[in-house]
């Protein structure tokens, strides 16, 4: 909620907040499988941590460049 309320100035309706948030887990779950497959060896838990902060910063680029955020009245 706090994304859309920065960057649209106002709460997301129920489809957008569902849709938002099974975006994040997908794109989290890519992430991870980046990570585990890159060379460096890691504990499970900071892959976990790395790739849904990966993810955060995804959704946050996409939603800066959508058009709701371009066009505020």
């Amino acid at each position: 909620d706090q994304l859309f309320l920065v960057t649209v100035g106002r709460a997301p309706i129920d489809d957008e907040r569902q849709t938002l948030l099974e975006v994040l887990e997908r794109i989290r779950e890519k992430w991870l499988r980046h990570e585990v497959s890159s060379p460096q060896v890691e504990k499970r838990v900071e892959l976990e941590r790395k790739s849904t902060r990966r993810a955060y910063q995804t959704i946050c680029h996409a939603v800066l460049s959508s058009a709701a955020f371009l066009y505020i009245d």
